[in-house]
């Protein structure tokens, strides 16, 4: 896959600039004869799917993070009571059990459930769907294409996050997988004409999916004529004003200020107290049943 800093990229300032090499320079309509041409760069990452009028990215939903955090609490909890030799088995073997099952329901989940975000070049809109198997099961609200007006990456410092452990640890544990964990999380993001973001998909911080993302933004904004915003992993995206024209800048996140601690420190603490509470809650229910 072609690295995405081969992207003409603009020089990082606070400058009204856009990198309109990515867009169109004839009016190109995407169809279902040249979908798979469009978006081969971040299809070969094999995070793409094609349907009747539709391109497919996997994003991350509710039914993942949920997934993701029980394989966290299962971890976690499981080896606390391994190695807490001072147990007797005869009442460690059952929360044991339970836990090891909430970690194989974790497992299940993220296996069985997907989420994706759709782009339907049909009727032109985006929304978010989450599929058992292949069945759809939910769909977000659409947002019309026509109201984007720029699009970009947006990058934040990985949050300590349930959902962040679980699946990191799924990654790592993988044979033969190394370095695909980032140091930031990514996300597709759009500019809608009312100056509000629009994240098309989830933030994530794993290596792959990442990296389909960049090559994704800029499809989607070649695919639609739509002005693509280059960006670097230590920015994220701001917007501001110039006239009546709204417009995406640059900001170094990696800039150490105490709001930015401040908001680290919160991440960290709001994980640790939810997966606390959660094997604190497991192991109340297990002593009251």
């Amino acid at each position: 896959m072609q690295n995405s800093r081969d992207f003409s990229r603009p020089s990082v300032n606070n400058s009204f600039s856009n990198d309109n090499s990515l867009n169109n320079s004839q009016n190109i309509v995407l169809n279902d004869n040249n979908a798979k041409k469009l978006f081969a760069e971040s299809a070969s990452t094999g995070l793409i799917k094609f349907s009747d009028g539709k391109v497919l990215i996997r994003s991350l939903g509710l039914l993942d993070r949920i997934g993701y955090a029980f394989i966290t609490i299962g971890m976690i909890t499981s080896v606390c009571i391994l190695k807490n030799n001072q147990i007797d088995i005869e009442y460690s073997l059952p929360p044991l059990i339970i836990v090891i099952v909430i970690f194989v329901l974790g497992l299940l989940i993220v296996s069985v459930v997907k989420t994706y975000s759709v782009i339907d070049y049909k009727s032109k809109t985006i929304y978010t769907e989450t599929q058992l198997k292949e069945y759809s099961i939910w769909k977000s609200g659409k947002t019309p294409i026509y109201s984007i007006i720029e699009i970009s990456i947006d990058n934040r410092p990985t949050e300590a996050s349930a959902q962040n452990i679980g699946k990191g640890y799924l990654i790592k544990s993988k044979a033969n997988v190394q370095g695909q964990i980032s140091k930031c999380e990514s996300a597709v993001a759009a500019l809608l004409k009312s100056g509000k973001i629009f994240y098309i998909t989830e933030f994530s911080n794993d290596a792959c999916m990442r990296e389909a993302y960049k090559s994704f933004s800029a499809e989607i904004a070649k695919s639609f004529n739509i002005n693509y915003k280059s960006n670097f992993d230590d920015y994220r995206l701001v917007v501001k004003k110039r006239g009546p024209k709204y417009y995406f800048d640059l900001e170094n996140y990696t800039k150490v200020t105490s709001d930015s601690v401040l908001m680290s420190i919160a991440r960290i603490v709001f994980g640790v107290i939810f997966i606390l509470g959660a094997v604190y809650l497991l192991f109340y229910l297990i002593h009251n049943a």
